[in-house]
């Protein structure tokens, strides 16, 4: 406020001395009006300071809690990690034989690859393929073979954490069509053709076989999924059709 009583000391001792009481009484209350315009603005930009700096500090905290959630993930999968180098390395110096166990690996991942949902299942099964392949024939070291198989078994694990939008080419009904896939983890998958044809894909018994919906409500939550994702929002609450229910094929 010493700058307010300041201003107004300044223009008071501005006016002429020879001035009417009325002309000091106008100019008086033109400037505590002004005074208490200034101070208002002040307030208002503090209330606005104040606001700003609470959102901040709750988005602080929420960061911390996230970063707090990843760290500890990240340290339980170093542990495993390191416990399984300590296992191959207990089986190594008592020059343990590991192709069986390279082999009984490859299987299971291969099995597991052949159930989840097909996401660049071709891709990834002729990777376990050519390790299977190449160790079998002595090209490469059990240990080399063990390398590219944790490699395989990593990237299974990204996939499940891995939400965007990819290009596939997709059977829909009697044909092969080049589209856009929303993929969420290794959850669901949904579909959008370059002629805004939009589905998901669904368990029919043993197989998974991607579905066209007319429901226009679905239809809208699948598209806003895909505008979500193209904007790289990749985190929130959304609204989903349904696609891990198994279908009754008749």
């Amino acid at each position: 406020m010493k700058i307010y009583r300041y201003i107004l000391l300044s223009t008071l001792f501005a006016i002429p001395l020879f001035g009417s009481n009325e002309a000091l009484v106008k100019k008086l209350m033109e400037l505590r009006s002004e005074v208490e315009l200034l101070h208002s603005e002040i307030e208002n930009e503090k209330d606005d300071y104040r606001s700003t700096i609470k959102s901040l500090s709750m988005q602080k905290s929420d960061l911390e809690a996230q970063i707090n959630r990843k760290e500890t993930q990240l340290k339980e999968l170093r542990q495993s990690v390191q416990k399984i180098k300590d296992e191959i390395e207990k089986h190594s110096s008592q020059n343990v034989d590991l192709k069986p166990i390279i082999f009984e690996a490859l299987h299971n991942l291969k099995a597991h690859i052949e159930s989840s949902i097909p996401f660049k299942r071709k891709e990834r099964l002729k990777d376990l393929e050519t390790i299977n392949n190449q160790l079998s024939e002595d090209l490469i070291t059990p240990q080399k073979a063990l390398s590219k198989l944790w490699s395989s078994y990593e990237d299974s694990i990204r996939l499940t954490k891995e939400n965007g939008i990819f290009k596939e080419v997709i059977s829909l009904g009697d044909n092969s069509v080049l589209s856009e896939i929303a993929k969420i983890g290794m959850v669901m998958i949904f579909f959008r053709t370059p002629d805004e044809r939009v589905g998901k894909l669904q368990k029919s018994g043993e197989q998974w076989v991607y579905v066209e919906t007319e429901d226009e409500i679905q239809r809208t939550q699948i598209l806003n999924l895909f505008d979500a994702l193209q904007k790289q929002i990749r985190t929130g609450f959304f609204t989903l059709p349904n696609g891990l229910i198994d279908m009754k094929v008749k």
